[in-house]
């Protein structure tokens, strides 16, 4: 008989999210039957998959915690599995979880640098620092301490989850495969009608900017390091991808700022191969899945430096004076990056069969 895995994707799947799972799935699905449940209003994941909808209400806050706490009791109560993901942020909703299923089958998925999470500057105030801190350093920990495994997509968040005496023997770094059929290198010639197809100048260098915005993506970044270097950067375009009112607006404020909106995930590789880097600001990730997709397609990565990216192939930053002086200095045509693009189907496949091994022994 197959085993059954099902992946609780709460009230929130995003392009991003739909695709990186969709691709998990292709790897494993001839092994194990896979589930997703969610209240998340319609099917998503195409007529090959099953999906259990629930028909709750998907809000933001104490109600949404409330209902997925509902959905995840009632599908425990009326389906058999062998195991349960908890991926994306809904490991972050903890509470609910910890008196809502049976953890001796449950996996949680770690997507961010979560016990720093406290630090971000998005947290203004004293209170809400110590509300996030309480969450993560209490709840989240007793929920990992609790489950079966734990999924983090980094060897820097082991080491994270270790200090805080999470059994090692049970993390696993397992980050999400992108589809490398989808996003790989080119020829220079087809970069160059890829350039011309998306109307890029030949003569500037394009940097991309993609993510839907939030203040913790750190957008207005941008801004800072436009005003500051006074158009010694004019002959780069800076290609802003993503729902992001900033990005916008600086569209009208700089020349060299071009907004093109959300994108479809099956249209951003003639970006990345178009382009000439890639630019992420924010400092609170897990593994972001367009460095994945960037270095597949042959593009430079550079970041600001933060914990999360501690031993990645990749350029990194302190502040917006060395951004500007790499960008100068055009640091993207001497350095290479490489994130993998995720592991083998091979494992994949062994991780979740040790899961359900180590499930059956307790």
């Amino acid at each position: 008989m197959t085993d059954k895995i099902a992946f609780f994707l709460g009230s929130d799947v995003p392009e991003s999210t739909q695709t990186l799972f969709t691709n998990l799935t292709k790897k494993i699905s001839d092994h194990f039957d896979i589930e997703f449940v969610g209240f998340y209003g319609e099917k998503t994941f195409g007529d090959n998959v099953n999906e259990i909808i629930y028909d709750y209400p998907s809000k933001e806050g104490s109600r949404r915690l409330y209902y997925s706490k509902k959905a995840l009791k009632r599908y425990v109560r009326e389906h058999n599995q062998d195991l349960i993901i908890l991926p994306h942020k809904q490991s972050v909703y903890c509470l609910p979880f910890l008196v809502s299923t049976d953890l001796g089958k449950t996996v949680v998925r770690l997507n961010g640098d979560t016990f720093n999470l406290y630090k971000d500057r998005y947290y203004e105030s004293s209170i809400n620092r110590a509300k996030v801190f309480i969450i993560t350093h209490v709840f989240t920990r007793l929920l990992l301490k609790k489950s079966l495994g734990v999924i983090v997509q980094t060897e820097y968040m082991k080491e994270e989850c270790r200090k805080r005496n999470i059994d090692p023997g049970k993390i696993a770094v397992l980050p999400l495969p992108i589809d490398t059929t989808k996003f790989n290198r080119v020829s220079e010639e087809r970069r160059d009608e890829l350039r011309k197809e998306l109307d890029f100048d030949q003569h500037e260098s394009i940097g991309l900017i993609i993510g839907t915005e939030s203040r913790k993506k750190r957008r207005h970044v941008l801004d800072q390091l436009l005003r500051k270097s006074q158009g010694l950067l004019d002959d780069i375009k800076f290609v802003v991808i993503g729902d992001s009112p900033i990005g916008e607006k600086l569209s009208y404020k700089y020349q060299n700022v071009r907004y093109e909106g959300f994108v479809k995930n099956k249209f951003l590789p003639k970006y990345y191969r178009a382009a000439d880097f890639l630019i992420h600001f924010s400092v609170n990730e897990g593994l972001p899945t367009t460095f994945q997709e960037a270095t597949a397609c042959g593009l430079p990565v550079i970041a600001k430096r933060a914990n999360y990216n501690q031993g990645l192939d990749i350029s990194k930053f302190d502040n917006v004076d060395e951004l500007a002086k790499m960008l100068k200095d055009e640091v993207w045509k001497t350095t290479d990056s490489y994130v993998t693009p995720g592991l083998s189907k091979e494992e994949y496949i062994e991780f979740f069969e040790s899961m359900i091994k180590r499930k059956d022994q307790r």
